[in-house]
């Protein structure tokens, strides 16, 4: 996660300021906190093929979870 840094952010706009020779009356800021997810609990279950009646567990673990997109 991205920490705010004000003074990076404050920068950023009067740079914008002098390169458009205007004023920018409002800003607004607001601080999002967002995660990913665990990715589940899996799923676990026994394979059945006509010529193999021993065959193992398939399923999987639940993954990584998902991605975040702003």
């Amino acid at each position: 996660m991205r920490l705010f840094n004000w003074e990076l952010e404050c920068q950023v706009i009067d740079d914008i300021r002098n390169t458009l020779g205007c004023t920018i009356e409002f800003v607004d800021y607001q601080i999002i906190k967002a995660c990913g997810g665990n990715g589940g609990n899996g799923f676990c279950s026994f394979l059945k093929l006509k010529y193999n009646e021993f065959a193992g567990p398939d399923g999987g673990d639940g993954g990584n979870g998902g991605h975040v997109i702003i």
